[in-house]
């Protein structure tokens, strides 16, 4: 069994937008009665990938978040 890190899939035009790099560590803000940022999200560019960022059930359920939530780019925490 593997756990996956949080992460968030981009097309390298996301990339552009919110520039950002492939493999950065960035932190993400998810508004809500239970609101808080995650932090240590990867991100992974690819031409293949549409804006879509992924986190366990634990996580989710935390900020009580459902699918379709949105999130919003706070910081880049790390540029590797």
């Amino acid at each position: 069994m593997i756990c996956a890190r949080r992460h968030v899939h981009m097309s390298p035009e996301d990339a552009l937008e919110f520039a950002v790099r492939d493999h950065d560590a960035v932190r993400v803000r998810v508004p809500g009665d239970r609101s808080l940022i995650f932090g240590d999200v990867i991100v992974r560019v690819d031409p293949d990938f549409r804006l879509d960022m992924h986190i366990d059930t634990d996580a989710a359920n935390a900020a009580e978040l459902s699918p379709g939530a949105v999130g919003y780019l706070d910081s880049i925490q790390e540029r590797v």
